[in-house]
């Protein structure tokens, strides 16, 4: 409580206030006393209870801020019927009668002790003052109204200074003692109680006055009218207002199904045009056949049809017919400023680099070097670099120690699964460890592992560069099995059941290799580019990122672009987030993102 505060109740108690509660301020109903002897409404207290919140069984006082400890409730607090009673006067009006708390004999109080906070009758007072303990007692005398007579409230912060100012600065009464302390006259003002009360009944009798004029002046006004009115308008405001996001939502949804029937029409329309390209072979060998077999009447008589249909693979494969570019459709979300409610669809592809993920600030140091990273299914980022991890979007969420991974990837769990030392560990999001387990120990391989790569189903994947292998494991660790991987480098990445690696390469062009789970080699890819780092989509397309380019071949390795001077800085690693749509690329200084350009 602050200094200065009234540690007793204030001057000018009268007995008439005694029956009111001073919660509520109307009489009480069914009172409850607390260990103060504060007495309230038992409703009041239970309001005041389920108000201070508190998970403790304790109740604070509103007076005196004294502390109660309710073992059973608030309805378990003792009666308190006995404080006040109403009597009849010879008028046969109620007049309240205050009853001594010291006694059971309901004799009509004449005082109060201040430090016991009980009124007293005449012999309780005897027999309170021949106690030597109770001697330095303050006893206030009771008016035949019921007011203390002469009554001073003492200071909070010193008991045994009675409150003899009012510090106008603070707002507050104090003692002597405050003035010296935390109210010294250099800073503060302030006055004897006796002009601050005058003062403070001049300021309030004119807002009195103030106030009586401005309920005189809003009388014109119809109060109940008026508030009738308000809850009629409410009511229609809120109806507007629902049937306005109602028009909002069937135009969204509108929208949604034209850009899914706009989308399904690309697809469509594409999809046919990839199916008849698939027939060419299976044309020209009919056209073929039929040359060598059918009569010249049967050609002269088909010779329009068959010349059409070769014309149309012609122009299908060539100039700006099909290609691999056609695969791609991809939905752009809508912003505000552009008046879009969703978005608009995107039929050509080009990547381009973008904002920055994650740099490095005051609240996240640079490290001496990134090694790996990888996303939750959230397309949160996880970064990993001398022996910490940290977990961030833009800004430094948490941060975990005592790993240095090499590789680093997530599961279907959203479980982090690393490659620290001979060790695979799997760890929670709060990089506690889940299970670990040593693969070359279980592939029976003596050599140290070097990359690692989890697929859909989590079957994990680990290279060994020097022993040119790679070991299958299943998540508990067990072997699936082992599989030959010839000058594999350090980066490997599992795709729609196959092994996707760089390999060594003394010349400055890397290139890529993919293996089926057989260990069969499905095609080697010639980047025609210095050391990066591949990645993949969810279709099985491979992305490969080195300084300054990026790489997107086919899921068949084809190369199908190629785009230049991105700004993307020397990567360490690279992923491919599907929800996103984006590619993250770990580089020296920063994660750049990169997307596909609107």
């Amino acid at each position: 409580m602050a200094e200065g505060s009234i540690s007793e109740p204030e001057s000018g108690i009268t007995a008439k206030k005694t029956q009111e509660c001073s919660i509520c301020f109307t009489e009480y109903k069914d009172p409850r006393m607390l260990e103060c002897s504060h007495t309230f409404c038992l409703q009041c207290l239970q309001e005041l209870k389920q108000a201070q919140n508190k998970e403790d069984k304790n109740i604070s006082c509103p007076l005196c801020r004294k502390e109660t400890i309710l073992t059973e409730g608030v309805e378990q607090l003792p009666s308190c019927q006995e404080g006040v009673t109403k009597e009849e006067d010879q008028d046969g009006g109620q007049v309240s009668k205050v009853i001594c708390q010291a006694c059971d004999e309901e004799n009509e109080a004449i005082c109060r002790c201040m430090d016991c906070e009980q009124y007293l009758c005449k012999e309780c007072q005897r027999a309170h003052q021949r106690w030597v303990a109770f001697r330095k007692h303050k006893i206030s005398e009771l008016e035949p109204d019921g007011k203390l007579k002469d009554y001073v409230p003492r200071c909070k912060e010193h008991p045994e200074q009675e409150l003899c100012f009012y510090c106008n600065t603070c707002d507050a009464l104090i003692c002597s003692e405050c003035t010296i302390s935390k109210h010294k006259k250099s800073s503060h003002f302030f006055d004897s109680i006796e002009t601050a009360f005058s003062k403070c009944s001049q300021e309030i009798n004119e807002a009195v006055s103030q106030t009586a004029r401005c309920i005189q002046e809003s009388d014109r006004v119809d109060i109940d009218h008026s508030r009738h009115r308000l809850a009629t308008m409410l009511r229609r405001t809120k109806i507007r207002i629902s049937l306005a996001a109602e028009e909002e939502i069937a135009n969204i949804k509108q929208e949604e199904q034209g850009l899914r029937q706009q989308a399904q029409d690309i697809f469509a329309q594409r999809d046919k045009q990839f199916a008849f390209a698939a027939t060419g072979n299976q044309t020209v060998n009919k056209v073929k056949s039929m040359l060598s077999d059918a009569s010249c009447y049967e050609v002269l008589g088909s010779k329009t049809k068959l010349l059409q249909d070769l014309r149309e693979h012609t122009e299908i494969r060539s100039g700006r017919g099909i290609s691999h570019q056609q695969s791609f459709v991809c939905f752009e979300k809508g912003h505000s400023r552009y008046g879009k409610q969703i978005g608009s669809l995107k039929e050509r592809e080009y990547w381009r680099t973008g904002g920055i993920s994650c740099e490095y600030n005051d609240e996240m140091p640079k490290p001496h070097g990134w090694t790996c990273m990888t996303a939750y299914s959230t397309g949160k980022l996880v970064l990993s670099g001398d022996d910490e991890f940290i977990s961030c979007n833009t800004d430094l969420h948490e941060k975990g120690t005592g790993y240095n991974p090499t590789a680093l990837t997530v599961n279907s769990e959203d479980q982090l699964v690393l490659l620290d030392g001979l060790s695979v560990k799997v760890l929670n999001q709060e990089f506690q460890m889940l299970h670990q387990f040593v693969p070359s120990k279980m592939a029976n391989i003596d050599g140290r592992p070097t990359c690692l790569a989890v697929d859909e189903h989590d079957v994990i994947a680990v290279g060994y560069n020097e022993r040119e292998q790679i070991s299958l494991h299943n998540p508990d660790g067990t072997l699936i099995k082992t599989l030959p991987a010839p000058k594999i480098e350090n980066r490997l990445v599992v795709s729609n059941k196959r092994l996707i690696y760089t390999v060594e390469n003394k010349s400055d062009n890397c290139k890529i290799t993919a293996a089926d789970f057989a260990g069969d080699s499905l095609f080697t890819i010639d980047t025609n580019l210095s050391h990066g780092v591949p990645c993949c989509d969810e279709a099985g397309d491979i992305y490969f990122a080195t300084e300054g380019s990026l790489l997107h071949c086919s899921a068949d390795g084809v190369i199908v672009q190629s785009w230049e001077r991105s700004n993307i800085p020397r990567p360490k690693d690279i992923i491919y987030l599907p929800d996103e749509g984006k590619i993250h690329v770990l580089g020296e200084e920063d994660v750049r993102m990169c997307y596909v350009g609107y």
